[in-house]
């Protein structure tokens, strides 16, 4: 799962059978730095992780959550750190906690 920091792709199919990914929107510069929430669904709350310019070791870390009954989810991921953390916040109406207390990434 990409974050939507990377635009939206689509998947689209050839005449041949060949999977095409298709860019939906301009992705901005993937060197660009920006944070991603990391929610507990099972204890009812999120941390914002980052500055980071990969989401992919947070992806596989939360997949192997997932692998072991967790309910975690990364995203939405943004640029700005509080104004992502006050918009998840008010509309989800979870608690926040520190960074790095819901999963590590193995790097």
């Amino acid at each position: 799962m990409l974050s939507p920091v990377w635009g939206i792709l689509r998947l689209i199919t050839s005449s041949l059978g060949r999977w095409v990914v298709e860019e939906g929107m301009s992705a901005p510069n993937p060197t660009e730095p920006f944070y991603l929430i990391v929610t507990d669904h099972d204890r009812g709350v999120f941390c914002v992780e980052g500055p980071m310019t990969d989401d992919r070791p947070w992806e596989a870390a939360t997949r192997e959550a997932r692998h072991h009954k967790h309910r975690i989810t990364c995203g939405p991921a943004g640029t700005d750190r509080d104004a992502l953390a006050a918009e998840f916040r008010r509309t989800n109406s979870l608690a926040g906690v520190p960074p790095g207390s819901i999963l590590r990434p193995v790097e």
